[in-house]
């Protein structure tokens, strides 16, 4: 039995050594080649259209702003307002500025998913009508 695992053993160190001398040697491959194929990738990874050009990407992106990040913004405003002031003033308060913020975000996000994703909204001009007034709320969009 002992001669067995004795026999094994000349084995596996065998295949080891085997191995190890069938590894791949460093002057096996053209390394100026590899150099070159390097240089070449690198090229291409630079010419890649960013991922602004995605227009799916852009609309995916609107959509999320228009939906998760407002309602956020409005959330946290609203809490803040509650943590920094009374109860029920804070709140309305931290209500009334989370409101804006997210009406903004809102509006810039439908703005993203109308346009693909390709112009961004540098700043929202909002014109409220008078109070006695029919008319509706305008919102100017500067790109």
């Amino acid at each position: 039995m002992k001669a067995h695992k004795g026999l094994w053993i000349v084995l596996i160190l065998a295949g080891a050594f085997l191995q190890a001398g069938a590894a791949r040697n460093r002057g096996q491959y053209d390394e100026e080649a590899r150099a070159q194929e390097k240089l070449e990738k690198e090229a291409t990874k630079e010419n890649k259209p960013s991922e602004r050009k995605n227009p799916a990407k852009g609309m995916v992106q609107g959509v999320k702003e228009t939906t998760f990040d407002s309602t956020e913004q409005l959330l946290s405003d609203t809490a803040e307002g509650t943590k920094d002031g009374a109860p029920v003033v804070g709140t309305i308060d931290g209500a009334r500025e989370g409101s804006g913020r997210a009406v903004d975000t809102a509006i810039k996000g439908a703005f993203k998913v109308a346009t693909l994703g390709y112009a961004d909204v540098k700043k929202v001009d909002v014109q409220e009508p008078k109070a006695d007034s029919d008319d509706v709320t305008k919102f100017r969009i500067n790109l």
